[in-house]
Formats: structure tokens, C-alpha cells, sequence
């Protein structure tokens, strides 16, 4: 998996620089321009963990270029899987990829299953229809958390909640597991996993 996502990555990345004056507007809208990547054996473990089935519908908070997206996609079952970002570059890299994807492995692009990937604040999108929630939340402040643990509460399908910071006030889902994982910026970072 880790070859096949540096080909269809292969000259775009979701490391950017920004200006002061773009950090400050990104704040003000609780948008976080911080990025880093879960790799994807990391993936894999998570994805062994929690077990996707065909009535799952996975939503990535921060997806940045999708690549967590598209292998949730091709390594699980789940029926639709939806990545949100704010940032219009990684945003562009991830409808990019996921085209790329299409024409090397078209069974992808032609199965009942979706991918989505949405531009936009992902506090706008309505939670409803999601049964497995993930977040790259490391720097996520914590009214954002609770914002964010406000629209779990209030939407019942959900199942799983995966976080890289513990999520505050949750009321149906419980801590199940805390593991390790490796990701872009440490050998070995915490992640929480929720169930109900």
C-alpha cells in the first residue's frame, strides 16, 4: 500500500508554507493548518482494530491530501468513506489522487462504494449519516474538541470515534483503547480509540 500511495503521490505533498496573516484567518475559523500523516501501516493496524463493515460510513476531519481516505477505501468494506478539508490545495491533491486511483485501479471508481472528498470547515457537515469518525486532532485546540465531541453526541450512528488527543465530554461513546502509532512527525504517537 505504502508503494502504491507514493506513485499515485509522486510530486505532491500536504506540507505547505503559510504566511503569518493565513495562520491568523485559519484561526479565527477554528481551521488548523498543521499537517502530518498517519503512515500507512499505521493504517493498517487502526483498520485491523476497529474492523469496517458494508454499512460503514467513514468521515476523515482534516484529510488533507486523502491519503488516509483512499486507503480506508481500498483496504476496508465500509460503504462510503468522506474526507474534509478547508485547505483548497490539499484539497485539489486529494480529488487529484483519487482520479489517479481511478484510472490505474478503475474497479475502484465503477463499485457501489464511494469516496468523497469535500472542501470545506468540517464543523459544517452534518454528522448524521457517519458511523466511524477519524481525526488527526494533535493540534487541535480544546473548544474545537468539544465542538467536535458536541456533533458525536448528537449523531447516533456513530459508532467509532478515532482521535490523536482524547476527546472531551463524550456521551455514548467510551475509551476502548489507547494504542501507538507511527506517523510523520513521531515514531510513536498516541491514539484513542472510542466505542460504543
Amino acid at each position: 500500500m505504502d508503494k502504491f500511495l507514493k506513485q499515485i503521490y509522486h510530486g505532491h505533498s500536504g506540507f505547505l508554507s503559510f504566511s503569518e496573516e493565513e495562520k491568523k484567518i485559519a484561526a479565527q475559523n477554528q481551521v488548523f493548518l498543521t499537517y502530518g500523516e498517519i503512515i500507512a501501516p499505521s493504517v493498517d493496524y487502526l483498520l485491523s482494530i476497529i474492523e469496517l463493515t458494508e454499512d460503514d460510513v467513514f468521515l476523515d476531519l482534516g484529510s488533507g491530501v486523502g491519503k488516509l481516505c483512499l486507503q480506508v477505501l481500498m483496504r476496508s468494506t465500509a460503504k462510503k468513506v468522506y474526507g474534509i478539508e478547508a485547505h483548497e490545495i490539499r484539497h485539489s491533491i486529494s480529488e487529484h489522487a483519487w482520479k489517479k486511483v481511478k484510472r490505474k485501479r478503475p474497479y475502484f471508481g465503477k463499485s457501489n462504494r464511494e469516496l468523497i472528498f469535500l472542501k470545506d470547515n468540517f464543523l459544517n457537515f452534518d454528522f448524521s449519516p457517519v458511523t466511524v469518525i477519524f481525526m488527526c486532532s494533535t493540534c487541535f485546540g480544546h473548544e474545537l474538541m468539544e465542538s467536535i465531541a458536541t456533533k458525536i453526541n448528537d449523531a447516533p450512528l456513530i459508532r467509532i470515534a478515532i482521535s490523536m488527543k482524547e476527546i472531551p465530554n463524550l456521551s455514548r461513546l467510551s475509551l476502548y483503547k489507547k494504542i501507538d502509532i507511527k506517523t510523520s512527525w513521531n515514531e510513536s504517537s498516541p491514539c484513542y480509540i472510542y466505542m460504543v
